[in-house]
């Protein structure tokens, strides 16, 4: 019978060795087929291992994302308090977030209490992380003038 469960319809009903109907012939396959894998089953439990491995593999989707939590203050003379700098990002290869401002706009961010100067070009690294990671920070900008135009915050999958 197991050998015959390789065989096509027409060349079992060829050969004479089955002469019952097709749709009982099939019922008789399929419990042939789950006695086989039964009888390994047994087989692979009574051999006397004590631990198995089970691999699973996906894919998820990068997600990623910078955001500030709370309400910016100034004091008037250049200092803002931007708040808290929530992160995340499950990149394997890690990420970096950049604060970007006006192009030529001088002064510092803290990050921390990490002193970061601001780029002239407007896009100043202030984080980098080589793995996947949720971070919460707090940010200040201290610099001369008392008044920002453009302020944004970006984050980048490596």
């Amino acid at each position: 019978m197991i050998g015959a469960a390789f065989l096509s319809r027409e060349a079992l009903l060829l050969s004479g060795a089955v002469k019952a109907p097709w749709s009982r012939l099939k019922g008789a396959l399929h419990a042939a087929a789950v006695g086989m894998l039964s009888s390994l089953a047994v087989g692979v439990w009574s051999a006397g291992h004590s631990s198995y491995t089970l691999n699973i593999t996906g894919t998820v989707p990068t997600v990623c994302y910078a955001e500030f939590t709370g309400t910016p203050a100034g004091d008037g003379e250049g200092s803002f308090d931007l708040g808290t700098l929530a992160e995340f990002c499950n990149s394997a290869g890690g990420y970096q977030v950049w604060l970007d401002t006006a192009s030529g706009l001088t002064g510092t961010v803290l990050v921390d209490g990490a002193r970061i100067p601001l780029s002239p070009t407007g896009a100043t690294l202030i984080h980098s992380s080589n793995r996947a990671a949720r971070n919460s920070v707090h940010v200040y900008l201290d610099m001369p003038q008392t008044r920002i135009d453009k302020l944004s915050v970006r984050i980048v999958p490596l």
